[in-house]
């Protein structure tokens, strides 16, 4: 019996069967489609919990891709049909790798503002912060503490930020 067979028997959808052999859906779906091979965790725990060994080789094949001789024709195909393309294209490539690129043009005044919210509406700058604290070698911000907790040297102390 396959994996996908078991399950539609027991009339369990993608997500429950998985949860109950302890599997994620997208493997599931993978061993189904017969992309991957039960893990032998699997197969046992599907023993143990339904008392039905997996017929791993009655999983669909996966699907083969096209044959070497197929592709190998496809692609001279694509060259020859490329070749003169190729060559037409070749001067004016060249006149345009002579000239810069153009970047797009950057906003000068473009600067991101932070903005710290506290969870009862509040609003504060990181620069409004420092002009609280003054001259310190850091900051740490406690949103659910409405603090700022600052360190210089071997001192600290606390702001009410709001």
């Amino acid at each position: 019996m396959t994996i996908k067979e078991l399950r539609k028997e027991k009339g369990l959808t993608l997500a429950a069967f998985a949860k109950a052999i302890g599997i994620g859906m997208s493997t599931l779906t993978a061993y189904e489609a017969g992309k991957r091979e039960p893990s032998a965790k699997t197969i046992a725990t599907v023993k143990e919990m339904y008392g039905v060994t997996l017929d791993t080789s009655a999983a669909p094949a996966p699907k083969e891709k096209a044959a070497p001789a197929k592709k190998a024709a496809a692609a001279s195909a694509k060259k020859a049909a490329a070749a003169p393309a190729k060559k037409a294209a070749a001067a004016p490539a060249k006149k345009a790798a002579a000239a810069p690129a153009k970047k797009p043009a950057a906003k000068k005044d473009a600067k991101a503002v932070v903005i710290i919210q506290s969870p009862m509406g509040g609003e504060i700058t990181p620069e409004e912060i420092l002009k609280r604290v003054g001259d310190v070698d850091k900051v740490y911000v406690r949103i659910d503490q409405n603090a700022a907790y600052w360190i210089k040297g071997e001192e600290s102390g606390a702001i009410n930020l709001w």
